[in-house]
């Protein structure tokens, strides 16, 4: 019977993909022939310079028939638990010198474990019961909740368990108390995935796939707080994650996307979604999350499918931005990732490569992708736990690589935190603002270790290896100051001051257009001549820092216009004058711009039309009748880049129309220059529009792909079900298609019918329909998706919807017309807005000021108007849609400007001699009184800063400066004169 058993686990593991590690040594011949041992021996790295002791592997287990499943390290006693799967399955405590402190063997091959972060209580979970079990190992309670457990969660007080388990009819949660007591029971759909509770016990979330929905639970009394986040399949390996009092919530789902929700007080609302699918990876599913304590970073770990095997990647995100800090790549699937409670390390266990050239437990930095520390064994790591401040991580697996047969696991405890390594804190001024963020702390000679200093211009850098070290702190429109031999010491926080001066005063008064155009455009106040340009800055979140420009343009310029701006994104601005190479002005003002969206649209309106010929070639009447036929925008473009590009506005247009039995479609692909195989037009139906698939064996609604294959177009038909699952793939005979690429990109036309037959449209009493489609060159490359923010491919709840044989309609007015009050008379233009009307073909807006005649044509509810001193001014708008129908007249706005207060810098005449200088630099100059001067070198650090008391009878000594080129910078008032000099 023990072969028995041991067979049929080995069975399991082969068709598990995420299996999980044994201990010793393994040689592995790789693909070039060379020859590399393999042990636990852990390695320690870091870029340009190496550490000089290696990492401290505290004890390390093996299991000869068991495999490493869930661990957990105590935050109190430091014992580590693994539980041991498959074979002699137990769950055992080792203490920090390796000893078994307590065993507790399980009857079951696949029994899970749940505790909290003090290792008070500990769960273990065998099919239908769960044991409470205490520090000590013993059991305090047995819990039979009348069902198969799925998951469950151990509170932070050590006092209760929350399962999730179900039964023959459905799904439940319920409260125990640790000795068995009930306190509540919920009853919930089936498909339960996780469950997770915040660490305050405020909030407890539960995840059900059978109908795609988190819950949020009050954890006291089992109410039910929300019920509304789709959830698209979460990953099997972690529930989401959550910080410590709730406020955050994240996961990683089977569709390639993360998500961040956030707490409003009343409910979760979305934060962010991202696209963790890399380039080369056929689909992706989120396989670990993690949210930190204080809830500033996020990590997400993947399992990645390629053409020839499997892949994973590390997200490191903050709490305010979708757009990650880094990727890694791991060379395998990330089966979870954990996090220290203030986000300065990340953990992750990894099946890692086949030929195990790199770790599988490894150890991260949130400044960098590179590995920090990593264990590589001769398997595969499946879980891992990383203890609050960091100094610990614990990760179990199997003993051989997880795509292997083979026996044993192992488990090891590392000290995440080396005792070599040791921080530096302290306090950055930056002069003439009140606000001290952002500024740089970088240690130089070692690759990314920086930190940005918060409001109160604090930081805090960690894991330094030890050393003497130079520190840079720099800011843009300041100067750059470095603190030379600055000495870390192993397990020591130093600490640093440092006070930077602005460079000149801000560009003042920028202005950022807000759905205006399908761009953004900004406009500011000129600043002096003697400027090299302006350099124009964007982030994505408020709270983020900006980086590197993303535009410059000359000093003669004070406008710019963003075209590379998404919409359906809200960007943040700054601009800077640049003085010279490497000096610049500080930021602006911050503003908030957005690029037009009126070509979206959520109900496309197909209309009663003529009969095209179905050749793929469409002449320029041939559509006229179609919906949003000629519209500027209206366009179904891949503009937020669902694969590995974006395509902007215009890329692709979908035309439809209908004659009462048949719907007639047309695509045209701009981006597609030549047909090629599997070019592909991909629709799935929601034919009646009750936004759900009908249940298993009704093939009545599904997905249509029109493709271009061997040389002419095919029509085949697919029928989807309610719970995700598919039916067989039918070829349609004598179906209408036809692509060409006469006309030097790509078209096409297609044609379905109205019917009761299984690929026929079978509408509901509406008239309508809920469509996703999208359209792929060669099978692969997006270039079209609509809805764009569709998130499941298989639930028609985020579809939009298709409504057939309606009539075109004039447009209404727009409605609501202000004028910004906080910009008029500051400036020589002001911004009017007006509320955008319902309308699904829009075009454009006709502005007319002070005239019948147009003066501004728009795309989005804004116009930027130039004005004039002392004048009266009366604006109307009407609305203008794809068939060049044109609403009657909003009301008109009046509205007086009266002397514009632009302030303008004056150019004084200002000279510096002799040029070059050799101790004495004399000014000459127009101005009078005083002002401030200082002198900055090439690299833009400060050098010297000097009070000028008489600018009639002023010098300043060079003596004390080395040979090269400075730039003089003497600032009055708003007035900021920049010359440069040599001092020989």
């Amino acid at each position: 019977m023990r072969m028995k058993k041991l067979l049929l686990s080995f069975a399991l593991i082969a068709m598990a993909l995420g299996a999980n590690a044994q201990v010793g040594v393994k040689t592995v011949t790789t693909s070039n022939g060379t020859k590399t041992e393999f042990s636990h021996e852990v390695v320690q790295r870091n870029n340009s310079r190496a550490f000089t002791t290696t990492a401290e592997v505290v004890w390390n287990k093996s299991e000869e028939y068991g495999i490493g499943g869930d661990v957990s390290i105590s935050k109190d006693t430091g014992n580590g638990v693994v539980n041991w799967e498959t074979n002699d399955s137990r769950m055992e405590a080792y203490s920090m010198t390796g000893t078994s402190v307590w065993n507790i063997p399980t009857t079951t091959e696949w029994p899970f474990t749940a505790a909290n972060k003090s290792g008070s209580l500990y769960a273990l979970i065998e099919n239908t019961t769960l044991y409470t079990i205490g520090a000590n190992g013993n059991t305090i309670g047995s819990i039979t909740p009348g069902g198969s457990i799925k998951a469950a969660v151990v509170n932070n007080e050590g006092t209760a368990v929350y399962i999730g388990y179900e039964n023959e009819t459905t799904g439940n949660i319920a409260r125990y108390t640790k000795d068995g007591s009930l306190e509540w029971s919920m009853e919930m759909p089936s498909g339960i995935v996780g469950v997770n509770i915040s660490d305050d016990e405020s909030k407890l979330i539960m995840t059900c796939a059978s109908n795609n929905t988190l819950y949020v639970l009050d954890p006291e009394a089992g109410d039910i707080l929300q019920d509304n986040i789709y959830y698209y399949q979460n990953s099997p390996k972690q529930a989401p994650g959550m910080s410590y009092d709730g406020e955050y919530i994240a996961w990683g789902d089977f569709n390639g996307k993360g998500y961040l929700y956030r707490w409003n007080g009343e409910q979760y609302e979305e934060v962010w979604s991202a696209n963790i699918t890399m380039s080369g990876e056929s689909s992706c599913w989120g396989y670990g999350c993690a949210v930190s304590s204080d809830g500033s970073t996020i990590v997400l770990g993947t399992l990645g499918f390629l053409a020839n095997g499997y892949d994973g990647y590390v997200f490191v995100f903050n709490n305010y931005s979708g757009t990650p800090l880094w990727s890694a790549q791991t060379n395998g699937p990330v089966n979870t990732v954990d996090v220290s409670s203030d986000g300065s390390l990340i953990a992750a266990a990894s099946d890692g490569p086949m030929d195990h050239s790199t770790g599988d437990l490894l150890i991260y930095r949130r400044q960098s992708s590179d590995v920090f520390l990593e264990v590589n064994t001769a398997g595969s790591m499946i879980k891992v736990d990383l203890s609050d401040d960091g100094a610990l991580c614990i990760g179990a697996g199997k003993g051989v690589h997880s795509y292997e047969m083979g026996w044993g696991g192992n488990a090891y405890l590392i000290r995440s935190t080396p005792s070599t390594v040791g921080s530096l804190s302290g306090v950055i001024t930056l002069n003439e603002v009140s606000d001290f963020s952002g500024a740089t702390v970088t240690i130089e000679g070692i690759d990314n270790y920086y930190e940005y200093t918060n409001t109160d211009g604090e930081f805090m850098i960690k894991y330094i290896p030890e050393g003497t070290y130079n520190v840079t702190i720099e800011k843009t429109g300041f100067t750059t100051q470095t603190i030379s031999n600055v000495t870390i010491t192993a397990s020591e926080t130093a600490t640093i001051e440092a006070t930077l001066d602005a460079v000149g005063s801000p560009i003042q008064n920028l202005y950022a257009t807000k759905g205006v155009e399908n761009f953004v455009e900004l406009r500011w106040e000129e600043c002096q001549e003697s400027l090299q340009g302006y350099n124009i800055y964007r982030k994505d979140n408020i709270n983020s820092n900006f980086d590197e420009p993303i535009a410059t343009v000359d000093s003669d310029k004070n406008t710019y216009n963003d075209e590379t701006a998404i919409p359906t994104k809200t960007y943040y601005y700054a601009v800077t004058a640049i003085i010279d190479e490497n000096v610049e002005t500080p930021f602006s003002n911050i503003e908030e711009g957005y690029a037009s969206t009126g070509f979206l649209t959520d109900v496309i309106e197909v209309y009663n039309g003529s009969v095209p010929t179905i050749d793929g070639i469409l002449p320029a009447d041939e559509w006229a009748d179609a919906f949003k036929a000629d519209a500027f925008k209206a366009d179904i473009s891949d503009f937020t880049g669902i694969s590995e590009g974006i395509d902007p506005i215009g890329t692709v247009y979908l035309y439809l129309k209908t004659d009462g039995n048949k719907l007639y479609m047309a695509i045209v692909d701009y981006a597609d220059t030549e047909l090629s195989e599997n070019d592909c037009l991909a629709l799935y139906f929601d034919d009646n529009n009750d936004h759900v698939y009908p249940q298993d064996g009704d093939n009545s609604e599904g997905n249509y792909w029109f493709k271009y294959s061997g040389g002419t177009g095919i029509m085949q038909y697919r029928p989807i079900y309610a719970n995700g699952s598919v039916g067989d793939v039918a070829q349609i005979n004598d179906a209408e298609v036809a692509f060409s690429d006469a006309a030097g990109h790509v078209t096409g036309e297609f044609v379905l019918e109205f019917g009761n037959e299984d690929h026929q449209i079978k509408l509901g009493d509406e008239d309508a329909s809920s469509v996703y489609l999208f359209y792929r060159s060669s099978g692969s490359e997006y270039h079209a998706y609509w809805p764009y923010n569709n998130v499941d491919t298989f639930n028609p709840v985020a579809y939009d919807t298709f409504k057939f044989f309606t009539n075109d309609e004039a447009p209404a007015a727009a409605t609501n017309l202000r004028v910004d009050e906080d910009i008029l008379g500051t400036r020589n233009y002001v911004p009017v807005r007006w509320d955008m009307p319902e309308i699904n073909d829009f075009q454009h807006f006709l502005v007319h000021v002070n005239s019948p005649e147009v003066a501004y044509t728009v795309y989005g509810p804004e116009v930027i108007i130039d004005v004039e001193s002392n004048t009266d001014y009366s604006v109307f708008v009407t609305t203008v849609d794809s068939y060049g129908h044109v609403s009657d007249p909003s009301e008109t706005l009046t509205f007086h400007v009266g002397n514009i207060n632009v302030e303008e810098i004056a150019e004084e005449i200002i000279s510096l001699y002799p040029n070059p200088a050799s101790s004495v630099v004399y000014i000459e100059s127009e101005m009078t009184g005083t002002a401030a001067a200082t002198i900055i070198d090439m690299a833009g650090r400060l050098v010297k800063s000097i009070n000028i008391s008489d600018m009639q009878n002023a010098s300043i000594s060079v003596e004390d400066l080395h040979q090269g080129l400075y730039f003089f910078m003497i600032q009055q008032d708003n007035t900021i004169i920049v010359r440069k000099i040599t001092v020989k």
